[in-house]
């Protein structure tokens, strides 16, 4: 036994719906499905999951760009995405990163930390991050302080990206010059 995360059983592993896997370790779906190579692993407990140390593996995670979806009401866009996200952590994906675009179907989200609020109410395991959070057309000082809120609804969940921008509509929206874009990172 560890923790609240149940049994961990070093022998021959049933996932309910998938495989049986000889030679790694599964925590159950409490803390997402992982699955962990048995020899040298070494586990402790933070939080709620064990966490292994000492081994590494490779990560996965899932990204929404937010184009125009066509005639999908946006409640119903935004309901789906996140049924997907809940879905994505009951499968054990690590995390979901989110991207800030303005005035284009390219990315219609424009503001990944109030959907990474919304994540965190909705997760319990998995990475929240921001793919990027575009400086120049923000306030540093509400960026941190947002950022600060999600960090502590997610209880140190949120990974924050940030970047100067790189599209001239989303400068021309702004009415920020983007040839200032570097200075202003």
């Amino acid at each position: 036994q560890t923790g609240h995360c149940g049994a961990l059983n070093p022998g021959l592993i049933h996932i309910p719906g998938l495989i049986h896997i000889p030679g790694l370790i599964h925590i159950n779906d409490n803390c997402g499905g992982l699955l962990k190579p048995v020899s040298g692993a070494k586990w402790e407990s933070k939080g709620r999951c064990a966490k292994p140390t000492g081994v590494n593996r490779m990560k996965f995670g899932l990204f929404y760009l937010f184009s125009d979806f066509g005639d999908i009401p946006q409640d119903q866009l935004f309901d789906e995405v996140m049924t997907e996200i809940e879905h994505g952590e009951a499968l054990g994906f690590d995390a979901v990163w989110l991207p800030e675009h303005h005035f284009a179907i390219y990315g219609m989200l424009g503001n990944p930390l109030l959907l990474a609020a919304a994540v965190a109410q909705r997760t319990e395991r998995m990475d929240i991050g921001t793919a990027v959070i575009v400086l120049p057309f923000q306030h540093p000082l509400r960026v941190a302080e947002d950022a600060a809120t999600v960090d502590a609804l997610s209880g140190g969940r949120l990974l924050l990206g940030v970047g100067r921008g790189y599209q001239p509509p989303e400068f021309h929206g702004f009415d920020v010059p983007q040839g200032e874009s570097s200075e202003m990172f």
